[in-house]
């Protein structure tokens, strides 16, 4: 796993102290926080807080894979339509019998008529049922289209039908005698509901639409949302309305698709098929089902929306999950999701509450019902749910693994509460996963650290909310940690040619700048050379210069604590067995060292990396490393020459670096470059031959550099 450098904390750490063996503090603390952990019996709010939620009894297991619509009459039983065998079941008093198998695969809605008998809508080749209580059925309405999406009926106990494949919507009388009300632009009209002032409101796919129908039947959008479907509806008596949209856009689809399948029905085959997905409900623009979920980038899966009377909106929740049903419930609206089977309130301030998370989680449909309780369908397979007003004896939130990032030491657990109600508990382990080589869950009390549990890598805090007469909650965690401390690492050094050095600062500045690593006794500079196979490896040093002396060496460090580093930087020649301190608590990682304060010879830079200033006194450790062996050279080259008539003999040698260059001239006169007598200059000594044109001066000059560009100058008398 990757070490934390220097500059580094790791993600979802709160550190108040950059000192690495003081305490670190991880915190848990908001929705997100917690989800990303285990969460049994709990309701969390969109602060934060953690509380004992609704009871979710289990229901029946309806031996269907799929179950689309529920309904309940007047004395709570329940009806379910089912998916792939076109069953109603009757769950009367929690026990199950077959109350309708209809000649379609799919049951797709459900609804309850003023006359006692259901209404049923199946698919493909869509048709309503109207059923007695003897479970007796008659087609009600059979309309030209192929799916039937919802119904819904008015005070004036008329049936409306929305469909697919030409997305109508239609008002059916008593006698089952239909008029198509409106024909939607879009393909799907894929939800209904009766507002209380006597308007209908409708849904569509795959545009989105919200519509609304006057008691004229006069249509207009009432609202254009950015989402693919409109799932549900949920009237106000106002005239807003509450909307559920799933499959979020970036654009309106053009042209319009060709009718698609529902999950409830699969046009072109009438076989049962052995399994169901339901993660999107909406009708995609590519003609199939997306089925992947989408992740944190790209448009969001699903929204909660109310639409005022004027068509004005306000977006109240939005997330990667797709909601499936509205009930309202105090001052908020209730609603479950198809993807990982949560029930949420949101309120019209945006504030919102994950209700619970349900044991089933594809969530389909839901009904209320008379004693208070919410009984709530899914598929995968298709089971009942009950959510009751009662709430938990027990809740217990399990954080996901948190990451030390080293092996730590455990300290204090504070948290929200001081409630007696709610206990911790706290394991830790090296395994990024729990296993059976963690510890044991070891009680904790607030304010203190767990006594037993050993210095390890990961940890997990495990929180018990208790049904007690305070109603506790909890809204955050700390926990304290304290890493091991680590040795930091130089992991390159990088010595750069002699000469090389760099500017800090901007160069074109009035004042001379800086050199980079050079605490004192600046020499001259002079601009860059360009001396082929030399480049400073660093651009971010800034504009390099030169002077023959200087040795600059520059190095990467990095400290898995997190630590800050501070450097020391010795040498030793190479035939001396101990290092000499050069400097010490550098805090940037380079050094330039003015080689002329020390005699020629061949040298080696130790640079140590320390972390003492990050630890108590005696905690911290350090790191060495030491470059490669280099030369010193500040001595000139040596001249010797003499002079036989016009012929001169000049050797120039040198005790460190070869001989780069020699010249010579007429006394008062211009240089002329010399030629080795070997053609070649490239070693320690090397010997030159000069031909003096007459008239013979009575002296020549010499001169020599050597490869640190060293010179040397030597006159040299001419007998005549």
């Amino acid at each position: 796993m990757p070490s934390r450098f220097r500059a580094t904390l790791a993600l979802g750490v709160l550190a108040t102290s950059a000192l690495a063996v003081q305490p670190q503090f991880l915190k848990i603390s908001t929705m997100r926080d917690f989800l990303e952990g285990e969460v049994k019996g709990l309701s969390i709010d969109s602060a934060g807080r953690l509380s004992l939620a609704p009871i979710a009894a289990p229901g029946p297991d309806l031996g269907a894979p799929a179950v689309w619509a529920i309904a309940a009459d007047a004395q709570g039983v329940l009806y379910a339509g089912t998916g792939h065998a076109g069953r109603i079941l009757k769950i009367d008093n929690r026990t199950t019998q077959t109350f309708f198998d209809a000649a379609e695969g799919e049951i797709q809605a459900l609804a309850m008529g003023s006359d006692g008998r259901l209404y049923a809508a199946s698919n493909p080749e869509g048709k309503v049922y109207a059923i007695d209580k003897t479970g007796k059925g008659t087609v009600f309405f059979d309309p030209e289209e192929r799916y039937i999406w919802a119904l819904a009926f008015d005070s004036q106990g008329r049936l409306w039908v929305t469909t697919g494949g030409e997305g109508k919507v239609y008002r059916v009388d008593s006698k089952g005698q239909g008029v198509s009300v409106f024909s939607s632009q879009d393909t799907h009209v894929t939800s209904i509901a009766m507002g209380q002032g006597g308007e209908v409101f409708a849904g569509s796919s795959p545009s989105g639409l919200v519509y609304v129908i006057d008691a004229k039947d006069n249509v207009r959008v009432l609202h254009d949302s950015n989402y693919r479907e409109v799932k549900a509806l949920l009237p106000m008596p106002n005239g807003s309305v509450y909307v559920a949209l799933v499959d979020g856009r970036t654009e309106i689809p053009a042209p319009r698709p060709s009718p698609s399948p529902s999950p409830g029905a699969t046009p072109g085959s009438e076989t049962a098929t052995a399994s169901t997905s339901i993660e999107v409900f909406a009708f995609p623009t590519s003609g199939g089902r997306e089925t992947a979920p989408r992740g944190g980038s790209g448009p969001p899966r699903g929204a909660i929306v109310l639409v005022s009377a004027l068509g004005d909106s306000d977006q109240l929740w939005s997330g990667d999950e797709s909601p499936f049903f509205l009930f309202k419930r105090g001052d908020a609206v209730l609603f479950g999701t198809g993807s990982q089977g949560r029930i949420y309130e949101v309120r019209d301030d945006r504030t919102y509450t994950l209700v619970r998370s349900m044991p089933q989680e594809q969530l389909t449909a839901a009904v209320a019902l008379p004693s208070g309780e919410m009984a709530i369908a899914s598929s995968n397979p298709g089971k009942l749910q009950y959510l009751q007003t009662k709430r938990e004896d027990k809740g217990v939130f399990t954080s996901a693994t948190k990451d030390f990032d080293n092996v730590s030491q455990v300290g204090a657990l504070e948290v929200s509460t001081s409630s007696t109600s709610v206990t911790y508990e706290i394991r830790t382990g090296n395994a990024s996963d729990p296993d059976n080589t963690w510890s044991n869950w070891e009680p904790v009390m607030p304010g203190k650290a767990p006594p037993k549990s050993p210095q390890a890598r990961f940890a997990q805090i495990r929180a018990t909310l208790a049904n007690a007469s305070d109603q506790a909650s909890l809204s955050w965690l700390q926990l304290a940690y304290v890493q091991r401390n680590i040795r930091p690492l130089v992991r390159e050094l990088t010595l750069y040619p002699a000469g090389d050095a760099f500017q800090r600062g901007n160069a074109s500045s009035s004042a001379e700048p800086e050199i980079a690593g050079l605490e004192t006794g600046a020499p001259e500079l002079k601009p860059p050379v360009a001396t082929a196979g030399r480049s400073t490896d660093a651009p971010s040093l800034g504009r390099k210069v030169f002077f023959h002396s200087l040795r600059t060496v520059t190095w990467r460090a990095e400290d898995a604590n997190g630590d800050a580093l501070t450097y020391d930087v010795l040498y030793r020649p190479e035939s001396a067995p101990t290092f000499n301190k050069l400097r010490d608590g550098l805090d940037d990682p380079i050094f330039t060292w003015d080689t002329a304060t020390v005699p020629s010879g061949r040298y080696v830079l130790r640079v140590v990396a320390r972390d003492q200033g990050a630890n108590p006194a005696g905690r911290g450790l350090s790191y060495e490393k030491d470059t490669e062996v280099f030369e010193v050279d500040n001595d000139a080259p040596t001249i010797t020459a003499s002079v036989n008539g016009a012929t001169a003999k000049v050797v120039v040698t040198d005790a460190i670096n070869a001989i780069r260059k020699a010249e010579w001239a007429k006394e008062a006169g211009t240089w002329t470059d010399l030629t080795p007598l070997d053609g070649l200059a490239d070693s320690r000594e090397e010997t030159f031959e000069i031909r003096i044109d007459a008239p013979l001066p009575s002296a020549i000059v010499i001169r020599a550099t050597d490869a640190f560009g060293n010179v040397a100058v030597t006159r040299v008398p001419v007998r005549k």
